[in-house]
């Protein structure tokens, strides 16, 4: 994408080549559980197995869902994450906003962490933001 919209394209931003992403995803994944499960030629099989069956899956689910909004369900579109207060208006990113809401506020500007960073955050009490070195307000 040459500009940005300030629409959150998918979960990383890129509406495009989903499929493919997929499948790559997908072969890591299977390879992974196919070394441990049987070794190199289980790494093999698992590689193979996983990117096919992703690369499917995932082609199938994107001729259907919506590429504006970062869980891929519902209408509208997700504010983009990236999108600072001066220029969006009174596009706030609410809990009525279809998509996974993150959202927040640290000493750095807004909350980048997602999801697993704030699950694995709450657990051990980190209140910092790893890509900004913000602390959470």
């Amino acid at each position: 994408m040459a500009t940005d919209d300030n629409v959150q394209h998918g979960i990383d931003d890129n509406p495009h080549g989903d499929g493919e992403k997929g499948a790559v995803l997908g072969g890591v994944g299977g390879a992974v559980v196919g070394l441990l499960a049987g070794g190199p030629v289980g790494a093999v099989v698992g590689a193979v197995a996983g990117a096919a069956a992703s690369g499917v899956g995932v082609a199938a689910v994107d001729r259907v869902d919506n590429d504006n909004t970062v869980s891929g369900i519902g209408d509208g579109a997700t504010t983009d994450a990236n999108t600072t207060v001066g220029n969006m208006g009174n596009n706030t990113m609410g809990n009525n906003t279809p998509g996974v809401q993150t959202g927040g506020m640290t000493t750095a500007g807004h909350d980048t962490r997602g999801i697993t960073e704030k699950a694995a955050d709450t657990m051990t009490g980190d209140r910092t933001d790893d890509k900004t070195g913000g602390t959470v307000v």
